[in-house]
């Protein structure tokens, strides 16, 4: 079982103006260079730990207002060790996303299976889910954990998408304006 790593408070940039990495807390006030260094450097060896222990490692961050974000967004470091996409979702809360990505690798990716663009799951959830492509440098929901830990701007990622109570999807014409409205479509 992978740990979860929730994060509240997550901002695009710190109050002095530099850009900050999901996963490190944003303070009330500025922090030096060396304690956001020293923060992010914890916040790896976290990962890797994770990773190695457990096979991924799972950041849910939570929106707060201050940072932009207004939804829930969650994404998987280390999947692309085991030869599978990481996997992002967006507009569910972590502790759910967390639960549908532990079923996706205990029942599907632990067994070798590769979810590839387009595929349609009905194994995680009550309702289905879809895996889309999308972009692990994202401008609104960047994979920053990955990025950092691999050393690259971009790496193979999908998006888990749910559809509405009535089944229909995000880009489907009549589908609940909530789901569409957070659960971003994060194109590849």
């Amino acid at each position: 079982m992978c740990l979860l790593t929730c994060v509240r408070g997550v901002a695009r940039r710190d109050l002095t103006g530099r850009a900050i990495e999901a996963g490190v807390r944003r303070r009330k006030s500025p922090i030096s260079d060396a304690q956001f260094q020293r923060n992010l450097s914890k916040a790896m060896q976290t990962i890797r730990a994770n990773i190695d222990q457990y096979g991924w490692h799972f950041t849910g961050v939570f929106p707060d207002g201050e940072s932009g974000l207004q939804t829930y967004f969650s994404y998987t470091t280390g999947l692309i060790e085991r030869g599978h996409p990481e996997i992002v979702v967006t507009g569910l809360n972590p502790n759910t996303a967390h639960r549908l990505v532990q079923i996706a690798y205990d029942e599907f990716i632990l067994n070798g299976h590769v979810f590839t663009d387009g595929e349609e799951s009905t194994g995680l959830a009550t309702l289905p889910v879809r895996f889309r492509t999308c972009r692990a440098d994202h401008p609104e929901y960047p994979l920053s954990m990955g990025r950092r830990l691999y050393g690259v701007e971009t790496f193979p990622a999908l998006q888990m998408v749910l559809p509405d109570k009535d089944g229909k999807w995000p880009w489907e014409d009549g589908v609940d304006e909530n789901m569409k409205r957070t659960q971003d479509l994060l194109e590849g």
